[in-house]
This record gives C-alpha cells, sequence and structure tokens, in this order.
C-alpha cells in the first residue's frame, strides 16, 4: 500500500463515519520550499473551516511496524476534529476582522527562490535570496503549529495594504517571539540532558551522574571544542523561546548589532533551518566556499527539505551595521 492508497482508504471510512452532513476529500496544499503535502480535507455546509489532516508521519510510521491501524487513524481524526470544531468557529468569526487580528500578525524567512509559486499568492518583503512572510498566529489544533500563512486575499478580505500588515508584524514578532541566544556548547548539554530525561524518565540517580559529568568533564570538552578565545565562542544559536520560526530574529532590531558588540567582532550567520540560525565571529583567514559547502552538505542531508533556510552564508559588518551576503 503507497500513501495515496492510504489516503483514499483513510478518506471512505471518514465518509462513512461522519455521514451525508460533511464532505471528505483529498486536498494538496503547498508548502514552504515548493513541498506540497497530501491530506484529508472535511467541511460541512454550515461551516466555511476546512482544516486539513496530514497523515505522512502516521503512515510511514504504521508502514515501519507492518500496522496499518485504519480503524484507529480515522477515529483520531474525527475525535480531533469535534474536540475543535466549536472553538475553531470561533477563530473563523475572529479571524475575519483585522482589528482583532492585528496584533497577532508576525512574521518569518522563507527561501525567495524556492517558493515563486507560493510568493505570487502571498505578501511579502524580498531580503537578499530570502523574503519575509506573514502569519497570524492562533492557539487552535486545526493549523499547524498554531499559525495561518496571511494571503493576498487577506489583505482584500480585511482592506488593508501589505505596508501595514509589514509595520505591525515588524512590531509584534520580536515582542512576541523574543529572541534567544545560545553557545553551541549550552545547546548540545540540552540535547543531551533531553536524550537522557526521554530515556530514564525521573531517575534521580542517573540525573545526579549527569550533573557530575557536565561539571567534571564535559564542559571541559564543550569549552574546547567551542571555545575560540577568552571572551568568544566558535558558535552560537539564535532563535526564539518558541523554537519556531526563529530564524527571524536575523531581522530583529539590534539584535545582531548588539551581538557584534558583545563579541567584539564581525560574524557569519549561518541559516540553520526556517527555525534557527548560527552565528560564527569571523576568522580572518575564513574559506567561504568549505563554508558554502558546509552549509549544503547539512541542508541536503540534516534538515527537513520543508524546512531549509538557504543555501547561503551572511555576513554581518558591524562597522555598517549591515548584513551581506557571500556567494
Amino acid at each position: 500500500m503507497n500513501y495515496s492508497e492510504y489516503l483514499e482508504i483513510i478518506k471512505e471510512e471518514v465518509e462513512k463515519q461522519l455521514g451525508d452532513d460533511y464532505k471528505v476529500s483529498i486536498s494538496k496544499v503547498q508548502k514552504n520550499n515548493g513541498i506540497v503535502l497530501s491530506g484529508i480535507l472535511i467541511s460541512d455546509a454550515k461551516s466555511n473551516l476546512s482544516p486539513v489532516f496530514y497523515l505522512n508521519d502516521q503512515f510511514n510510521a504504521e508502514k515501519n511496524t507492518e500496522d496499518i491501524t485504519i480503524r484507529e487513524t480515522v477515529g483520531d481524526i474525527i475525535r480531533v476534529y469535534f474536540d475543535h470544531y466549536p472553538n475553531s468557529q470561533k477563530e473563523v468569526e475572529f479571524f475575519k476582522s483585522y482589528q482583532n487580528m492585528k496584533e497577532r500578525i508576525l512574521y518569518r524567512l522563507v527561501n525567495y527562490k524556492k517558493n515563486q509559486e507560493l510568493l505570487k499568492q502571498i505578501p511579502y518583503k524580498r531580503f537578499h535570496d530570502l523574503a519575509m512572510v506573514f502569519y497570524c498566529d492562533i492557539e487552535n489544533g486545526f493549523f499547524e503549529n498554531g499559525t495561518i500563512l496571511i494571503y493576498n486575499s487577506h489583505l482584500e478580505s480585511w482592506n488593508i495594504s501589505q505596508e501595514e500588515i509589514y509595520n505591525d508584524a515588524i512590531i509584534n514578532t520580536p515582542r512576541q517571539n523574543p529572541a534567544k541566544l545560545q553557545t553551541m556548547a549550552d545547546v548540545m548539554q540540552e540535547i543531551l540532558e533531553a536524550k537522557i530525561e526521554l530515556n530514564y524518565g525521573d531517575n534521580k540517580e542517573v540525573k545526579k551522574l549527569t550533573q557530575e559529568f557536565f561539571a567534571k568533564e564535559y564542559q571541559e570538552i564543550m569549552e574546547k571544542s567551542f571555545m575560540q578565545d577568552k571572551k568568544r565562542y566558535k558558535m552560537y544559536v539564535a532563535g526564539n523561546e518558541q523554537k519556531l520560526y526563529g530564524a527571524a530574529v536575523m531581522l530583529y532590531p539590534d539584535f545582531l548589532k548588539r551581538f557584534a558588540e558583545q563579541i567584539d567582532s564581525d560574524f557569519c550567520i549561518f541559516p540553520s533551518s526556517v527555525h534557527e540560525i548560527i552565528l560564527a565571529p569571523v576568522k580572518k583567514d575564513y574559506n567561504p566556499s568549505e563554508l558554502l559547502g558546509m552549509v549544503c552538505d547539512i541542508n541536503s542531508n540534516q534538515v527537513a527539505p520543508e524546512e531549509v533556510l538557504a543555501d547561503s552564508i551572511y555576513y554581518y559588518n558591524r562597522e555598517s551595521d549591515s548584513i551581506e551576503i557571500i556567494s
């Protein structure tokens, strides 16, 4: 069974369960970087809300275990649909007025070249080989990550200009998604702690031993690997507290300027993904071609296609307070 056949079976079963008052179909939706995902769309005559349920991860997980549990998947879809339906209706009505949504408008960064078709349908501001696009932050289980991408049709419905939504997003985004800056050593430690938590849960003895390990040996290894000099680490990770679309901090007012002052250096910006960037104080002998090759390799092998930001490196010049692209 392939994914298309799987969706068709799910569609038919959901139709049987919901009855004639609901329309169930297979929908293809364009995502970031030209990725098109197929899912189950449910709509009814009483509502203009039509959520799409993407089942790629579910299908792959079930396929790997050779246990395609159609009945459980159908049950989960219907349960989630009705659990969120009342609040979703309220959100849709709330969404119709821009005055209601004004403080929820945020921006994120996407790749300009890879999103040409999508950019024809949405407002955006270009920045080098990237594009600033806008979305609405909501709390709702129907929408991916609790966000709705803003289309040109929304601007028409709200009767507002692109400049107005841009100005609101510039104010809202740093305020609602504050920047978070960590050393790479801190990030590596968090990853290891998360793995230990996953494997050992609340085992106090293991956590105690882990803390001792960090204090005596791991920290020393991290400093040797990631310290550039006594003032600076070799790499820093910048994103936001939500860990969602954190690469946008690149455009936060004065964020890069303050970082340059902190490390007393210009620095390179590596687009780790749409969710975070890596900042690295520049060495005089750095090799742009080698660094670009590293970024391309990471994007190809370690970042999900829909989360790739760019196959580029950016350079922050603190004297001019500007970002340049390294080609």
